[in-house]
């Protein structure tokens, strides 16, 4: 069972700069620029070439699928992980399967979300999650990237836009769960949040003609 998450207006706790509220977000902020955003990535969680090996990514095995990927060719060369279903390729399940990540067509396809795009609060509990991992040590951000941009590549956005949330939104506090646990709830909230993005992602795959054609093979 997925655990209870506060509502949006807990999350945007007030601040000397800023209102408590989720437009707080959106507004113009008089110091988002290149040099203040790099700072924020400098100051992110970072893991060690020597640190030990970190435990497997939620983000490329979400809802429940087999943890072996099926790779896809496409005619631009381009590898992807799909979904197979009945010999022919489940677009829309491979999507809320792989959403954006590095070897998801989607992530290719989809243009990436602006920097004034509105927060939803499935988006918020997903990046809520995803930091609540990164402190409990559930998940780690690779070595040399910074939190910012590792959780705007996970939400298909802009390191702007998540560079705003993280100096406005209080960092969630930790859980006392199991890292099973604390990844299971990361998979859901994955989901719901994907399932947001539905009306943008089918418009997309019907601009494009996304279909069987795009596939020149499949390795099992």
């Amino acid at each position: 069972m997925m655990a209870h998450l506060p509502p949006m207006q807990s999350l945007l706790q007030s601040t000397s700069r800023r209102s408590n509220s989720i437009e707080a977000l959106l507004s113009p902020m008089e110091d988002d620029d290149d040099s203040s955003c790099s700072e924020s990535c400098n100051n992110g969680v970072l893991t060690s070439p020597e640190a030990d090996t970190p435990p497997t990514s939620p983000f490329s095995n979400a809802h429940g699928r087999s943890s072996k990927a099926i790779m896809a060719r496409l005619k631009t060369g381009q590898d992807v992980c799909v979904v197979i279903n009945n010999g022919t390729v489940d677009w829309w399940t491979s999507y809320m399967n792989y959403g954006f990540d590095s070897n998801s067509i989607f992530r290719t396809i989809v243009p990436t979300r602006p920097t004034t795009t509105s927060w939803t609060q499935q988006e918020l509990n997903y990046v809520q999650a995803i930091q609540r991992c990164i402190k409990d040590n559930h998940v780690r951000v690779p070595y040399g990237r910074c939190t910012a941009a590792f959780i705007a590549e996970r939400l298909h956005t802009t390191r702007e836009r998540v560079h705003r949330y993280l100096k406005l939104v209080p960092y969630p506090s930790s859980k006392n769960c199991s890292s099973d646990e604390a990844l299971q709830e990361l998979k859901e909230l994955k989901v719901l949040f994907l399932s947001t993005l539905q009306s943008e992602v089918v418009g997309v795959m019907q601009a494009v003609r996304l279909d069987q054609s795009w596939i020149v093979a499949i390795k099992y």
